[in-house]
C-alpha cells in the first residue's frame, strides 16, 4: 500500500480511476486489433495464436489488477463489504456536502462584499460631508479675505492720500523729474506696504516709463541718492500745511551733482520762488554753484539776494551780477 502511495480513500479512488482508464485503453486496443484482423482477413492459426498470446498477456494484467484491487479494498475497508449502492450513497453525500460548502462560501462571499460596500458607502458619505464642510469654510474664508482686501485697499488708499498731503508726493516727484538724476528712472513716489507683523511701512521708490520700480538705495550712486533726498526734503517742506514761517533752509544741497543736475536744481529753485510765497535760504561753499545761481536767479529779474562772508562774522551783499 505504501508503495502505491495509498493512505486514504481518496488515494484508493484515484488508483481505481487510473486502472479503469487503463482497462478502457486496452479494450480500445482490442477492438482496433479485431478491426485490423477483419480488414486483412487474418484467419490463419499461426497468426491467431500470435494475437491470442498478446491478449493473454493482457488478461494476466487484468488478473493482477483484480488481485491488487482486492488487497486495497481489504486494507482500506478492513474486509467490510462495500456495495455499489453504498458507494453511490457515499458519493451523493460527498456531492451534497460539496454543494452545501459552495453555498456557504457564496453566502460568506456575499456577506463580505456587502460589508465592504457598507464600509465604502459610509466612508464615501463621511468624505462627502467633510468636503461640504470644507467648501463652506472655503466660501467663508474667501468672503473674509475679500472683506479684508477691501479694508486693506481702503486703508492703503487713505494712507497714500495722507502721505501725498503730508509729504508732498506729487511735488516730490515733480522736483525729482526736473532734476533728473537718472535717465531711465525719472519718477519718484512713496509706496505703502505692511510688514509681517501687519505694521504699515513707507518706501521711496523710483519708476521708469514701463512702470518698473526699484528702491534707489540699492541701485543709485551717492549723487543720485542725494538728489532723491533733496527732492523729498523740498517736496515735504513745500506741502507743509499752515507753517509758522514759509522759509526753507538748505546747506550745500549739490553734493556730488554734475553740471546738468546743478542747472536743473537751480531751475527748480527759480520755479519755487516765482510761483510760491516761500522764502529759501541756501548756504554753500561751492563757488561754481554760487555763480550759476547769480546768473539764473539774477536779482534784476527775481526776488533774490546774494550774500558773502567777507571776514569772520561780517556779511555783505554781493551786487556783482553777471548778465
Amino acid at each position: 500500500m505504501e508503495q502505491r502511495q495509498i493512505f486514504s480513500y481518496d488515494d484508493w479512488e484515484r488508483l481505481i480511476f487510473e486502472y479503469d482508464n487503463e482497462l478502457k485503453k486496452i479494450e480500445k486496443e482490442e477492438n482496433k486489433i479485431e478491426n485490423i484482423l477483419k480488414y486483412y482477413k487474418i484467419y490463419y492459426s499461426d497468426n491467431i495464436e500470435k494475437y491470442r498470446s498478446i491478449l493473454e498477456k493482457q488478461v494476466i494484467t487484468y488478473d493482477k489488477w483484480i488481485v491488487t484491487y482486492k488487497q486495497y479494498k481489504e486494507t482500506l475497508f478492513e474486509k467490510k463489504m462495500i456495495s455499489k449502492k453504498s458507494i453511490i450513497k457515499y458519493q451523493n453525500r460527498v456531492i451534497k456536502n460539496k454543494e452545501l460548502g459552495q453555498k456557504k462560501y457564496e453566502i460568506w462571499n456575499r456577506m463580505v462584499w456587502n460589508e465592504f460596500e457598507y464600509i465604502n458607502i459610509k466612508n464615501y458619505n463621511f468624505l462627502i460631508d467633510q468636503k461640504s464642510k470644507l467648501q463652506n469654510k472655503i466660501i467663508f474664508s474667501e468672503k473674509k479675505e475679500q472683506i479684508a482686501k477691501q479694508l486693506y485697499d481702503k486703508v492703503k488708499k487713505q494712507l497714500d492720500e495722507h502721505i501725498k498731503n503730508v509729504f508732498g508726493g506729487i511735488t516730490i516727484s515733480q522736483i525729482y523729474s526736473k532734476i533728473e538724476p537718472h535717465k531711465r528712472f525719472t519718477h519718484l513716489q512713496y509706496k505703502v506696504s505692511f510688514s509681517e507683523d501687519s505694521l504699515p511701512e513707507l518706501y521711496i521708490k523710483v519708476i521708469n516709463s514701463k512702470n518698473e520700480e526699484i528702491m534707489p538705495e540699492l541701485f543709485f550712486s551717492s549723487a543720485q541718492l542725494n538728489t532723491v533726498a533733496l527732492s523729498v526734503f523740498l517736496g515735504g517742506a513745500l506741502c507743509a500745511e499752515s507753517p509758522n514761517v514759509n522759509t526753507i533752509f538748505i546747506d550745500d544741497p549739490i553734493g556730488h551733482f554734475d553740471d546738468l543736475n546743478v542747472l536743473s536744481f537751480v531751475d527748480v529753485l527759480r520755479t519755487i520762488i516765482s510761483n510760491t510765497d516761500w522764502q529759501i535760504f541756501i548756504s554753500t561753499h561751492e563757488e561754481r554753484f554760487y555763480e550759476i545761481m547769480k546768473v539764473k536767479l539774477n536779482p534784476q529779474y527775481y526776488n533774490s539776494k546774494f550774500l558773502k562772508f567777507k571776514e569772520e562774522g561780517i556779511i555783505v551783499e554781493d551786487t556783482e551780477w553777471q548778465e
